[in-house]
């Protein structure tokens, strides 16, 4: 099985390789990828989500981008 990538448009500027995982619980988006994308804190909507990784360790969530 073969990863799926495609380009998107977000606020205007263009993301050449993103990851459609249609069998995640949650999208993930790095701090680097949204300090791209010119967004800033304010863009997050509060939330108290954990998020468990394959290793096993809790991080907290610092908010989400409604879309």
């Amino acid at each position: 099985m073969h990863s799926l990538y495609i380009e998107a448009d977000f606020n205007d500027v263009r993301l050449k390789k993103v990851l459609v995982d249609n069998g995640a619980t949650v999208s993930v988006l790095p701090l680097s990828t949204f300090s791209f994308l010119g967004l800033s804190r304010d863009d997050l909507q509060a939330t108290d989500v954990t998020i468990s990784g394959f290793n096993g360790l809790m991080s907290k969530s610092i908010g989400v981008i409604p879309i």
